[in-house]
């Protein structure tokens, strides 16, 4: 088999390319050049990293190329990913429209012009190819390929790679989804892997953030408007604090909002654009029953819609259980098809937060997902 790996300079990247070499493969290794603004450097993917992913490659005898999505890393996932979700006053998830456009987007598209059989990245997950149902009409043939869960459940990352489609899928592998993480670690100390660069580097950090909280760049990159200060209120409209502008807050957000000195907790419970007030609530408000999505991505198209399901509102929240609805008819983007779709939940939940992504399981199966609205 021949792979492309993506490599960011991590120890995951690093593995997944060194043990499919080690067993006996073509392997082509690259490092995808993204925007950085200027004066900063990105938290991976940087010059440095670049320079240790080559290194890698050139101790194993692995070709290296750099592939430059700059500008449309910038369009796609800084400005639309981010910034614009930012701007509509919600909490965006940017990494998941990177693994849709970047990884496997652009990265996969070169992959295939050079002629590989699968592209790879380091992420902990499974794709296994199941054999169609012969007996039914090729329109209603099942999935050929399935997203699956790693094996390790505390770095499962299949919640991130929930908007890719069949076609990628079937050109997609995960050297690791069937490995624990510390069993990588393992490897690369014996393989001298570990990239003194990268060691603190936490994998939720946003790689174009160069600063610890996000509030400096997106006060660089967004009107000034949208860090108007203004008023945080109970439900009932009684001021109990101020705030630096409603961009900096979230969903059942509890520190940070400077309101102490209440009988109980407070959480953000919701946001007014018009009024510019930050709404917050104690414990057993903002509850939600129903969430509606849009742009829902179907990896398994045939799936029930009276079913209840696994969902995770968030990726380290707990599942709860649900059904999912398409709702309208379909619209598209250019990696596929899309819905709006409506989501019951069996149980109320709180902090449901507009911008993040409802992921469905059946299982260790994940079939798809979509932006809460």
């Amino acid at each position: 088999m021949k792979y492309l790996v993506g490599m960011s300079g991590g120890i995951d990247s690093s593995v997944a390319a060194v043990k499919l070499k080690k067993e006996g493969h073509d392997v082509i290794g690259v490092h995808m050049i993204l925007w950085a603004e200027d004066q900063h450097k990105n938290k991976c993917c940087n010059t440095a990293d670049m320079m240790w992913a080559r290194q890698v490659c050139n101790r194993f005898d692995i070709p290296f190329y750099t592939l430059n999505f700059k500008e449309y890393f910038k369009e796609k996932i800084v400005d639309k990913a981010y910034l614009e979700i930012h701007e509509e006053g919600k909490t965006p998830n940017p990494c998941v429209s990177c693994n849709r456009n970047i990884r496997f987007g652009a990265m996969l598209k070169k992959g295939l012009e050079l002629g590989v059989d699968k592209v790879c990245t380091g992420h902990y997950a499974k794709v296994e190819e199941v054999a169609p149902v012969r007996d039914m009409e090729p329109a209603e043939l099942a999935p050929v390929f399935k997203l699956k869960r790693g094996v390790d459940d505390t770095k499962d990352q299949s919640y991130f790679l929930h908007r890719v489609t069949q076609e990628k899928l079937a050109k997609m592998h995960f050297p690791l989804g069937d490995m624990k993480k510390d069993d990588v670690k393992k490897l690369a100390e014996e393989w001298e892997l570990v990239n003194t660069n990268r060691v603190k580097l936490e994998s939720q950090d946003l790689c174009f953030l160069p600063e610890k909280t996000p509030e400096p760049f997106l006060k660089r990159h967004m009107d000034e408007k949208h860090f108007e200060a203004g008023d945080i209120v109970t439900e009932d409209g009684k001021k109990v604090g101020n705030h630096r502008g409603m961009t900096n807050y979230t969903m059942g957000q509890r520190k940070g909002l400077d309101i102490g000195g209440l009988d109980e907790p407070l959480y953000v419970i919701g946001k007014d654009s018009e009024k510019n007030h930050v709404v917050v609530g104690t414990a057993d408000k903002g509850f939600k029953t129903e969430v509606k999505l849009r742009n829902l991505n179907l990896i398994d198209p045939n799936f029930d819609e009276k079913k209840v399901y696994d969902l995770k509102l968030r990726y380290r929240g707990k599942g709860v259980q649900g059904t999912v609805k398409r709702v309208g008819k379909p619209y598209s983007d250019d990696s596929g098809e899309l819905w709006d779709a409506l989501v019951v939940l069996k149980e109320p939940q709180r902090m449901v937060t507009p911008g993040q992504f409802v992921v469905m399981y059946d299982g260790d199966e994940c079939l798809g997902g979509g932006e809460i609205v």
